[in-house]
This record gives structure tokens, C-alpha cells and sequence, in this order.
């Protein structure tokens, strides 16, 4: 007989507080008060015999057991939700959950107008966006938690389908009083603005720039496409971005594209990911073709 600890609000509740990594954040997205996730908790721990969580500093983080138990929960819930996407396909697309991932690129400049346009659509439908480095994204797939998602760059995995959606250029940008072309030599006497380690088109970026042997004077990282605009207008350097992230600061004059002479322009291609264990519902198939719709 299974163990009443496993009560589906209480696996949630234990996924949501790993995912979060903090009972308030949980609590928020689970639309429950804190009180109540701390319930929860404590009881799933008094019915295992075992610690599920425990405090780290201020918070809290699950234990070895919680951990373990955590794996299991989180595909145990993702199947109960193809079970419900499975009786909803037999009432059409107009029902259902549609839970979308990217990466920042297209999770932040890409997709939310296409889900806009969706949800328009197709109001009654639960959707969502999770914004996150790849990696993270391909983990939530696997793990069932996704339907779909748009990434960058990324080892293949026999448990992921993708396919090329959109190709992304990846230009150098710098202040508008800047000349439109450099030389290698003046590259060479540049800062490089960059992202930190994880983002898929930094690694392009770095990838193209050392096939091409070309090489900054220094490197300053920081944490997101926002703040590498912000710091390449302040004049603190250059650097090589999506052109998805900087159409409207290249349109009205706040940043230019810069060339470097014999140089091509980097390149990449977006994928659409998605489980390769399950079929297309019917919110996903409508939105994949949205996709092939708008994006050339």
C-alpha cells in the first residue's frame, strides 16, 4: 500500500521548495501561504520517519532523503500530468496546460510576444514560461516538467527531439560615435562586456572569436544581455550579442553594429526542444505551429 505521505499536494509542495530553493518563493508559485508549504513539509517528514528538509543559514534545503525523494516525486507528477494532457487531447486544443522553456535570449526577446499572440487565442489554456540557462531547461524536459523549449547551443541527448527553429546572428555592438568597421588590430585593444559561464551565446561568441583568433585586450563578465547593453552605452567596452537583444538600441541609434574587417558575422541556430517520450498535445502541436508560422 502506498504511504499516505504521498499525497500529491505534498510531492508538489516538496518539488516546488527544491525547485525555489526557499519556502516563500514555493509558497508564491503554489498560491499558498508559507505556514501552510512548512505543513506540509513537516508532516511528509513525520510520515517518512525521515528528514526532508533541513535549515541552511536563514533558509532551508532538502536533505539526502529529500533529495532522493524528490527525483522520484518530480517524474511521478510529471506522468500524472501527461495522464490528465492525455483525457484533454480527447476535448481539443481549447483545454489543457501548455509549460514553455528557454533560455534568456529567447526567453526574454523571442517568445513572450509569440505566447502573447497564443494566449489570445487560446485563453482557457494554463500557460508558462521558465526562463533559465539550457542546461536547465534540457534537465526540465527530462524530467517532465516542460512540454517545450527554445535553446541555444547544446550536447545532444538521446531522451530530447530538437530541431532548428530560428538562426540567430550574433553582432558586435558598440556606442553610436564609434565607426561602423574595425580592424583586428583595434579589437585587439578592446574590453570584451561578457556574460558569465552558462549562456549559450556567449559560448558562440567565445567560440567564434577564438576560431577567428582574435582576442580582446581585457574581459569584464557580467550576469545578463541588460547589463552588457547598459555597460557597453557607458563606453566600457564592446561586445558580441544576439541581434534579437539589441534590434530596438541598433534601430533608434542608442548602440551600432560594428563589423570587423575579414570577419564574418557568428551564427547559431535556436532549437525547439521538446521529451521525445511523449506525443505533441494538442496546446503544443497549435503552438509549434505558431512558431513555423511567424519565425522565418
Amino acid at each position: 500500500m502506498l504511504s499516505k505521505a504521498f499525497d500529491i499536494q505534498r510531492l508538489r509542495v516538496l518539488v516546488e521548495v527544491a525547485r525555489q530553493g526557499s519556502v516563500s518563493r514555493a509558497a508564491e508559485e503554489l498560491r499558498l501561504s508559507q505556514p501552510t508549504v512548512s505543513l506540509h513539509l513537516k508532516a511528509l517528514s513525520s510520515m517518512l520517519g525521515v528528514p526532508v528538509v533541513e535549515r541552511a543559514g536563514r533558509g532551508i534545503r532538502l536533505t539526502e532523503a529529500g533529495e532522493e525523494l524528490e527525483a522520484h516525486a518530480a517524474r511521478a507528477l510529471a506522468e500524472l500530468e501527461r495522464a490528465q494532457e492525455a483525457m484533454e487531447r480527447r476535448r481539443g486544443v481549447e483545454s489543457g496546460s501548455l509549460h514553455v522553456g528557454a533560455g534568456t535570449t529567447p526567453g526574454t526577446y523571442l517568445l513572450p510576444r509569440l505566447l502573447g499572440e497564443f494566449h489570445e487565442s487560446h485563453p482557457e489554456i494554463d500557460l508558462r514560461l521558465e526562463v533559465a540557462p539550457t542546461g536547465t531547461i534540457l534537465e526540465l524536459l527530462r524530467r517532465g516538467e516542460l512540454h517545450l523549449g527554445v535553446v541555444g547551443e547544446a550536447a545532444p541527448h538521446k531522451d530530447i527531439e530538437r530541431r532548428p527553429l530560428v538562426e540567430d546572428r550574433l553582432v558586435c555592438i558598440a556606442t553610436p560615435d564609434r565607426p561602423g568597421r574595425m580592424t583586428r588590430r583595434q579589437l585587439a585593444s578592446e574590453s570584451l562586456i561578457a556574460r558569465k559561464a552558462g549562456s549559450s551565446s556567449q559560448a558562440v561568441s567565445d567560440d567564434h572569436l577564438a576560431r577567428h583568433r582574435l582576442e580582446p585586450a581585457q574581459r569584464l563578465e557580467v550576469d545578463s544581455p541588460e547589463a552588457i547593453k547598459q555597460a557597453v552605452r557607458a563606453g566600457l567596452g564592446i561586445a558580441f550579442v544576439s541581434d534579437l537583444i539589441v534590434r530596438d538600441e541598433l534601430a533608434d541609434g542608442r548602440l551600432r553594429s560594428v563589423g570587423i574587417a575579414g570577419v564574418p558575422d557568428a551564427r547559431r541556430t535556436l532549437d525547439l526542444v521538446r521529451s521525445a517520450q511523449h506525443p505533441l498535445t494538442p496546446p503544443e502541436q497549435e503552438f509549434v505551429e505558431l512558431l513555423d508560422e511567424r519565425l522565418p
